[in-house]
């Protein structure tokens, strides 16, 4: 059988001072999510969402339907994301997550992976359309 070593008494105040320093860093972090960008802050609840619908198309054609608070912060997001050029095609207001949703549906067999779209007709008549 194996003796178990008991920490020391020094030992045991270093591991609570680092305990209580990680709660602090937490607090910290916790106190710093205000300042997040409107692209990332907690999506609101199902039926109060009235965050604007975006279209953003990529240099190579592709096309994201996606949704944001802001969907200027979002683009500038994306693009730091993204291997190729981005632009913004076309904000809907209102509607939120759950017209997306719809959209996402009603364009599901142009999807090229994720949010994104292959840039059919009629997707690219309905950005027109809502231009």
């Amino acid at each position: 059988m194996t003796d178990i070593a008991l920490p020391t008494q020094e030992q045991a105040r270093a591991l609570t001072d680092r305990i209580k320093q990680g709660f602090a860093e937490v607090k910290r972090l916790e106190a710093l999510r205000v300042l997040l960008p409107a692209d990332i802050t907690p999506k609101p609840e199902r039926g109060l969402d009235e965050r604007p619908v975006y279209f953003v198309q990529a240099s190579n054609g592709l096309v994201k339907i996606g949704v944001s608070g802001s969907p200027e912060n979002r683009l500038r997001t994306l693009q730091t994301m993204s291997p190729v050029p981005l632009r913004l095609l076309l904000v809907l207001q209102g509607g939120g997550a759950h017209r997306e949703a719809e959209l996402h549906e009603q364009f599901a067999e142009h999807r090229s992976h994720g949010e994104w779209f292959r840039p059919a007709p009629e997707l690219l008549a309905f950005i027109k359309d809502h231009s």
